[in-house]
């Protein structure tokens, strides 16, 4: 039996989304399917992780959430002990902050906590990856790497990615807009941003009376990171990511493939 570990995107529960669209065919409908068939049954085990996928203190409502930084260490630590506790080979799939929690999950394979069971891992899939590689193999037509600049080193784990043009968490360039955009992203995760497409008013919803994130906003003003051109090289990406929805659009072309990937194994 192998066992799909899967990873919900933020704000979203660990049954929906488009990594579990991935594993709910391969184990529930796949399963009915077998057993209409009089077919074995599936070979693959769902295991949701259970995490809060969170944004901090917006949207409204909810002030005393973790930030994105805390929420993607709470998945890490939930994610190593599903693995822990669950024997035999296992996957990986993540979109979005879930694809962040899959590829610090790899470091532990690698150089962490799960060093022992780095040769279970068969695949490791990230969709809209913020973590995404030089060296993973690419879906899709977006150019870059991941936003968060985490180095995950080569190593056995299959690493897939999928990545459309336009998607800012998985197509950050080299250069000066690729630092520029890191560290904005460094730093809006720490601030707590609700919303890519509404970064001015949730940046005055988290600014509203917390000097905490005021000092943050201030260091990130402060902090020499790159050359005019680059910022509006890293605006202009923006811009087309808030205009084209991007990073919302995997469900068209990234699903069917992802499936087709695992089921070959």
């Amino acid at each position: 039996m192998i066992t799909i570990h899967t990873l919900a995107g933020t704000w979203a529960d660990k049954w929906t989304g488009y990594p579990a669209d991935v594993a709910r065919y391969l184990t529930e409908w796949n399963g009915v399917w077998a057993e209409l068939q009089g077919l074995p049954e599936s070979e693959f085990h769902w295991n949701p992780v259970n995490y809060i996928a969170s944004f901090g203190p917006v949207p409204p409502g909810s002030p005393d959430k973790p930030s994105y930084k805390q929420s993607v260490q709470m998945g890490v630590d939930q994610c190593v002990a599903d693995i822990q506790a669950i024997p035999g080979k296992h996957i990986l799939v993540g979109y979005s902050q879930g694809a962040e929690v899959t590829g610090r999950v790899c470091l532990e394979l690698i150089e962490g906590r799960l060093q022992d069971r780095l040769e279970d891992c068969l695949l490791c899939i990230g969709i809209g990856d913020p973590t995404r590689q030089k060296h993973d193999e690419t879906r899709g037509t977006g150019k870059g790497w991941g936003i968060s600049g985490l180095e995950i080193p080569k190593s056995s784990i299959r690493r897939i990615s999928y990545a459309t043009k336009g998607d800012i968490y998985c197509t950050t360039p080299d250069g000066e807009t690729g630092q520029t955009m890191r560290a904005m992203y460094a730093a809006l995760t720490e601030l707590q941003i609700h919303n890519p497409t509404e970064l001015v008013g949730d940046m005055i919803k988290a600014l509203s009376g917390d000097d905490k994130l005021l000092d943050q906003l201030a260091e990130l003003m402060t902090t020499p990171i790159t050359s005019g051109i680059g910022i509006f090289d890293a605006l202009i990406r923006l811009g087309e990511f808030a205009s084209t929805s991007a990073h919302f659009r995997y469900h068209e072309w990234a699903v069917a493939d992802a499936i087709d990937i695992i089921a070959a194994l």
